[in-house]
């Protein structure tokens, strides 16, 4: 259903439900990804609800600083169906 790298993306995206999300771009560089194939990977997980759009604030000031994709729950259930309940472990 998915290349070993939309697998391998997937894996790392935070979760929606840590306090910190990275840009793309960290992501890319962490995994040898470009953006472009990033981008389009997202837009699959999130039509298909294992991924979702936050918006990134301040902390301090609370103002808009961008967006970031983000691991759901359901994406969870899809990489444990996939690869294992290890799977968090292996990342």
């Amino acid at each position: 259903m998915f290349s070993d790298d939309a697998i391998k993306l997937l894996r790392n995206l935070p979760s929606e439900m840590d306090e910190v999300a990275p840009y793309a771009a960290y992501i890319c560089d962490d995994i040898g990804m470009e953006k472009a194939e990033f981008l389009a990977h997202c837009r699959k997980f999130r039509d298909l609800g294992y991924a979702r759009i936050l918006m990134l604030v301040d902390l301090d000031d609370g103002t808009p600083k961008g967006s970031a994709y983000a691991r759901t729950e359901k994406g969870d259930v899809f990489l444990t169906l996939s690869l294992g309940p290890g799977w968090k472990d292996a990342v």
